[in-house]
């Protein structure tokens, strides 16, 4: 009964777990979006540098250095 019991806290935690990821992955794209977006209206980028050349350099990059 115990190990029924451990076995199904471990996957609880699993799974909740694996949902703080999805979700978190979810907010790094919107994030990644709305900068593209932004750049995309935009004629100029960031001091100078053409949009569609830093969002070449945005793509791919982990949420922190954008």
């Amino acid at each position: 009964m115990h190990s029924q019991t451990k076995k199904h806290h471990q996957k609880m935690l699993m799974d909740m777990i694996l949902s703080i990821k999805k979700n978190n992955t979810k907010k790094q794209k919107i994030s990644h979006q709305k900068i593209i977006s932004h750049m995309k209206t935009s004629k100029d980028g960031v001091d100078g540098v053409e949009s569609s050349e830093m969002t070449k350099w945005l793509i791919g990059r982990p949420f922190f250095l954008t």
